[in-house]
């Protein structure tokens, strides 16, 4: 991969000064430049090229709405943050217009570290340019769900999470409440009695699922797709959960994996909530480009990437599932698709045995 290239533009010199140290000390192998002007960033855009631009909201010289939505027009293929002290819905629902990520200030550099380093591995997709172009002019992306926001936020400010304070974020919402619960009691999760508590269920199912669960509900509830659009899509994810949970139960996957194939299964159409998409052959582009920009992991990210390329490869078990699912979901033949374990594989043996059942 070639030397990242960042672009900071902020009106104050302070802030300037502590992003130079921080970043040099951290980022020796990254090209960075740094502005106090927005108008003088504008003008070395098309020579610098960033991968990655930082701005700052609220300048004297031009708004950092502004000059993002410049950027975009501009330079469509580069990640946008905004840094922002009202993090507000208002004002996030309006950064989400010009920018993909908001960071509130002040900020920890640890955590823009964090942010940049994981928008940088964006390029280690296998996109191409025009796709990039078509998903930087993207005017509106999902906004991460608040409760979502919250609860990542809390389990990232201590070291031993309180069940009881899970418990009470996650009651905000009915809709991730009532999902929280029914997954919990489901026996694809090998449950045998029902949860008798919101406490019981946020244990049961751990803080990872349990995030990316949230997440995922969220999304689709917050979506700006017309109510019909938006009840297809979440009961078409949550048919393909079930229908990988059937296939890896069967097959004695453990818990840790059914955990991951369930998310997979919810969050392997997200790309289609961006509402100025409807071409179902970049859906899968856009989602893949969501969840490497909210910092899944790689196996997921590749699962929602190649789910329709079935010459794709990888290790994990996601992927293969995910195929699977989707090819009963069609009625199509699965005899290629189920060539993803190798016969000595005894899980190949159960799922091939589970297939001539249905």
């Amino acid at each position: 991969m070639n030397q990242a290239k960042v672009l900071f533009v902020d009106d104050e010199v302070g802030v300037l000064r502590s992003l130079k140290r921080g970043l040099r000390l951290r980022r020796r192998d990254w090209e960075i430049q740094f502005h106090q002007s927005p108008l003088q960033a504008l003008d070395q855009l098309d020579q610098f090229s960033p991968w990655i631009v930082v701005s700052d909201k609220r300048m004297s010289e031009m708004d950092g709405l502004d000059f993002l939505a410049q950027v975009r027009e501009r330079l469509p293929e580069a990640v946008r943050i905004l840094l922002s002290g009202d993090t507000s819905g208002e004002s996030a629902l309006g950064a989400t217009e010009v920018s993909h990520l908001l960071l509130a200030k002040p900020f920890d550099i640890d955590d823009l570290i964090e942010i940049l380093e994981r928008t940088y591995c964006l390029y280690s997709l296998p996109v191409s340019a025009k796709s990039r172009q078509v998903l930087g002019d993207i005017k509106t992306l999902p906004v991460l769900p608040e409760v979502y926001q919250c609860l990542v936020d809390y389990l990232r400010s201590t070291d031993q999470p309180d069940v009881k304070k899970i418990a009470e974020i996650i009651s905000r919402d009915t809709a991730i409440l009532s999902k929280v619960l029914q997954v919990s009691n489901s026996s694809f999760f090998g449950f045998s009695s029902p949860a008798q508590s919101i406490q019981e269920a946020v244990v049961r199912l751990g803080n990872d699922l349990l995030s990316q669960m949230v997440l995922s509900i969220g999304l689709f509830e917050e979506s700006e797709l017309d109510q019909q659009a938006h009840r297809a899509l979440l009961a078409q994810s949550e048919k393909i959960s079930e229908k990988m949970l059937t296939m890896a139960r069967f097959a004695d996957v453990p818990k840790q994996i059914l955990d991951k194939l369930y998310i997979t299964g919810l969050l392997h159409n997200v790309g289609a909530l961006a509402p100025e998409i409807d071409d179902p052959d970049i859906s899968h582009i856009i989602g893949a480009y969501l969840l490497k920009l909210w910092g899944f992991e790689t196996e997921l990210v590749n699962a929602v990437l190649y789910q329709n390329d079935n010459e794709y490869i990888d290790e994990s078990l996601l992927l293969p599932f995910l195929r699977v699912a989707l090819a009963l979901d069609d009625e199509k033949g699965v005899t290629d698709t189920l060539n993803f374990l190798p016969e000595s594989d005894l899980r190949h043996t159960k799922v091939q045995a589970f297939l001539q059942q249905i």
